[in-house]
């Protein structure tokens, strides 16, 4: 029997160890991160991203509109980062609430679900999205795909003029949710063949009328929703004279532009790239594979068990799709689809705990199991959060170093300041990031070079290898240089914020002149600071 949402999700609020399992959690992966503020990438432009319009260009129409109303940079990063952890809660809770109904109230212990709801808060692939100060659109849509999931399984089975209104709220919500980012359609699907194969766990033989239908219902309705968000963004572009941003990769239809043969091939390199050898040294890759092979095995299990091939279907499919958005829009970064991998991972774990815990022995097992899986990647994010912050705290350090010396010795008012080169990594930074000689899976990462890419052994024996994907793009003050290809404007406004009114190059042209003379005359120099036709040239180290 189906209960109201607001009931059953008052039920896991009020139940005080599931509140307690997923408290705990909250404060082990997030408690530094809310308490630490750092001043870090798109931080710099924030305002620039909503004044310009360059998050509906994007596709990102909520996070615009909630930044419109709600103007996010004048609250304290406390609210927002705390406010985001609570987002993401109700949506785990939202989808607990989900699950039982599926199941049936009363038939899992309420710490499971708990499980569920930290895995998923914790999951290290979120702290990719997190650690950007725009955050809450991964909350924000977590919470309306759960409540656009949920609405349509309430009306699933019933009359098409039954499930008719609460579909066309589910889209909505989808579009939305979207507008966030685009890797929720993926989330939503995932979502559905999860609530499936939790009836296969619980011994149901599977049928296309019912089962089927309300797979491709969810999938149909994504559909539908993406489609629209295409639509609204094409609209909102021409009535603010934008143009809709598009990149070499990350498009639709990139299958047919001129260097598709290379897009293709960059797609395999880093499907490669980022779950074999990144699997090999980053945890939440590591767990997603072992996860996914867990799935088969489970659904391999029942569809013999049920005399339903079904299961095992749909498990493959699932994990295939986990990639689908990356080879439809031609870009493969952790990032923009991880959302979909945190949501299997925490059902999958979700459902071998479920298994588990039918036996006097398996709960036990299912118990340690649990808190191991959850404070390993509670660690994780909080490694994460922490190697952020230290990195954004350097580069302040280093922008009050260099804007005290260029204020002492030339005249910022007059001279106009040109920055080149990048500003190195500390050795504690690269220790979190690479994987070195005695580490897990530096063996297996040397072997894939050379008998996978064919490299030079001696040069993979003296190599370091990258541990995680998003956060090696670089620091603030190197990303500033150049972001989104323009002159040096995100490094004024990051000196700006530490008190230091500089003066940069007014045109492409202007910027580029000194940076060529630059390369032509002056590249071999030790000098950090250069004085060039007038230009205070700035040399990052």
């Amino acid at each position: 029997m189906k209960v109201r949402l607001n009931d059953s999700v008052k039920n896991f609020i009020f139940d005080k160890v599931y509140v307690a399992i997923v408290t705990i959690s909250a404060l082990i992966g997030y408690g530094y991160q809310i308490t630490h503020c750092s001043y870090g990438v798109d931080d710099v432009i924030y305002d620039w991203y909503i004044d310009s319009g360059r998050l509906v260009s994007m596709g990102r129409f909520t996070p615009w509109l909630i930044n419109k109303f709600f103007k996010i940079n004048e609250f304290t990063p406390f609210i927002i980062d705390f406010i985001g952890v609570i987002l993401i809660i109700l949506a785990g809770t939202v989808l607990c609430a989900v699950f039982e109904d599926a199941i049936g109230a009363g038939k899992v212990p309420s710490w499971i679900y708990g499980v569920f709801t930290s895995l998923m808060l914790v999951y290290p692939m979120n702290g990719e999205v997190y650690i950007y100060y725009m955050h809450n659109g991964m909350g924000v849509a977590f919470l309306l795909s759960a409540i656009a999931v949920y609405l349509m399984y309430k009306v699933q089975g019933q009359k098409l003029k039954g499930q008719l209104l609460n579909d066309l709220i589910a889209v909505v919500l989808m579009v939305f949710g979207l507008c966030c980012y685009e890797s929720f359609s993926l989330v939503i699907v995932t979502l559905g063949v999860c609530i499936v194969l939790l009836k296969s766990f619980s011994g149901e033989k599977l049928g296309i009328k019912a089962d089927g239908l309300w797979v491709v219902t969810v999938v149909v309705a994504t559909a539908v929703a993406m489609v629209l968000r295409s639509v609204i963004t094409r609209i909102l572009c021409a009535a603010m004279g934008l143009e809709v941003y598009q990149t070499s990769g990350g498009m639709i239809g990139w299958q047919f532009a001129d260097n598709a043969g290379e897009i293709w091939t960059t797609l395999k390199n880093q499907l490669m790239s980022n779950y074999i050898f990144y699997g090999a040294g980053y945890f939440p890759i590591t767990l997603f594979l072992i996860a996914a092979a867990a799935l088969i095995v489970m659904c391999v299990y029942f569809s013999i068990k049920n005399k339903d091939i079904w299961p095992i279907v749909l498990a493959v499919l699932v994990v295939i799709g986990q990639f689908s958005i990356s080879f439809l829009i031609g870009v493969m970064q952790l990032y923009r689809m991880c959302q979909s991998i945190v949501v299997l991972v925490a059902f999958i774990v979700f459902a071998v705990m479920i298994i588990l815990s039918k036996y006097k022995v398996g709960r036990i097992v299912a118990m340690v199991l649990s808190v191991l899986v959850v404070f390993e990647a509670a660690r994780e994010i909080n490694q994460l959060f922490a190697f952020e912050y230290n990195m954004c705290e350097r580069c302040a350090d280093k922008v009050k170093s260099i804007g005290e010396y260029l204020d002492a010795n030339y005249d910022l008012s007059q001279q106009k300041i040109v920055f080149v080169g990048d500003f190195t990594r500390s050795i504690e930074e690269a220790d979190y990031l690479f994987i070195s000689a005695g580490e897990p899976g530096y063996r297996f990462l040397n072997w894939c070079d050379v008998h996978v890419y064919d490299y030079d052994p001696a040069v993979v024996a003296a190599g370091r290898f990258y541990k995680i994907e998003t956060i090696t793009d670089g620091d603030v003050l190197t990303w500033s240089t150049n972001a989104y290809g323009y002159h040096n404007w995100a490094t004024q406004r990051l000196f700006g914020h530490y008190g230091y009114d500089i003066r940069i190059t007014d045109t492409a042209e202007e910027y580029y002149k000194i940076i060529d003379k630059y390369k032509d005359e002056y590249s071999d120099t030790d000098e950090d600071y250069l004085e060039i036709d007038g230009y205070v040239v700035v040399v990052l180290k």
